[in-house]
């Protein structure tokens, strides 16, 4: 026990003063230095997808899904490091310590990069749901694939779950307000994001909304036994190929296996995708087990620090998962990998004339 200042400090309160500043450092490092570093590496990748898949001429149905999987993946690793938020959270104090106009326009900024981060998110969580479904259809009815999933229909799914995702979110946006004020605190005066008058008459859409982000493990559970099911079709389908006879002609059974062989890699490709989006879930679900308030600060007026920290890991996460997927196309996509080094080499062939 120690005085300070005629205040007296127990062993406890250095304790936790000190399990504290830990926590604070943790959080730190994970705002800071983790997700802003895996992010940028992610968006690379992410970029260069998009465009080796352009390149393709996105022929196929799952070209469209993969890229509309790395926009809403760049848009919320974008909206995750946004400057205003951690301008905001992370300054001598929570608010905005400018002038007026730079404060109501740091606000703005502020939930633009939020509506990337969360929309986006949302967006990337559910899209595998999509792929597995296509996929499903494409084992299960490969003569019937074509004109049941169309480019036309798939882009059309994309955009309506586009909508959604971020019209959600665009909504929400409603609920908040600027307030200009002065902080007894520090002897300022910033600007604060407050809860406005419709957010407190709309507590039942707002759980509404909530319990929609907080169902995460509905689509882990979906993408989960869709690669199940796929991968016992696939492999019972190898047997059966195992065991076909030779007599078809050498000319239509070489261009079956050409066929079945593109195929094939397409759907090893998104199930490579499904499989680490699985791994990954079942981090970003843990809180849909636990009190949604006490995890979710976009519903939360006063969120602790628990949930904070936790939200900043859950963020971190979905970065990791995000930043993976171009990794697995170059690595179980031969057509992704080719066109990737054969841009490599136009653009280093290109800086050598230079």
């Amino acid at each position: 026990m120690k005085t300070w200042n005629n205040v007296t400090i127990t062993e406890d309160d250095l304790r936790e003063d000190g399990e504290t500043l830990m926590l604070q450092y943790f959080n730190w490092v994970i705002v800071f230095v983790l997700t802003p570093m895996i992010a940028v590496l992610g968006v690379m990748g992410n970029l260069t997808s998009v465009t080796v898949l352009i390149k393709l001429g996105l022929r196929k149905s799952s070209d469209i899904l993969l890229v509309a999987l790395a926009v809403s993946d760049i848009s919320y690793m974008i909206g995750a490091n946004s400057p205003a938020k951690l301008i905001y959270q992370w300054g001598r104090m929570e608010g905005f310590a400018f002038s007026e106009g730079v404060s109501r326009v740091c606000f703005f900024i502020y939930h633009l990069f939020d509506i990337l981060d969360w929309g986006g998110g949302h967006a990337s969580v559910g899209l595998p749901v999509f792929i597995t479904f296509d996929r499903l259809i494409a084992v299960f009815f490969p003569l019937k694939f074509k004109l049941i999933v169309t480019r036309h229909r798939t882009l059309a799914a994309v955009l309506l779950f586009y909508a959604y995702s971020y019209g959600i979110q665009i909504y929400i946006r409603f609920w908040y307000t600027f307030t200009y004020t002065s902080s007894d605190e520090y002897n300022v005066t910033i600007g604060l994001i407050d809860r406005s008058e419709l957010f407190w008459s709309q507590q039942a859409a707002s759980k509404v909304i909530e319990d929609i982000y907080a169902a995460s493990l509905a689509p882990l559970i979906a993408v989960s036994l869709g690669c199940l099911v796929i991968g016992i079709k696939l492999k019972l389908t190898a047997l059966q190929r195992a065991k076909m006879t030779r007599r078809a002609k050498k000319g239509k059974s070489l261009h079956g296996k050409q066929a079945h062989s593109s195929s094939h890699r397409t759907t090893k490709t998104l199930l490579s995708v499904c499989g680490f989006y699985c791994i990954t879930c079942v981090f970003i679900s843990l809180p849909s087990m636990l009190p949604k308030d006490s995890f979710f600060p976009l519903f939360s007026s006063a969120p602790s620090q628990a949930a904070v920290i936790v939200y900043n890991v859950l963020q971190l996460i979905l970065c990791v998962n995000a930043t993976s997927n171009f990794v697995i196309y170059v690595v179980m996509n031969r057509n992704f990998r080719k066109t990737f080094l054969t841009l490599l080499k136009v653009k280093q062939s290109g800086q050598q004339e230079l």
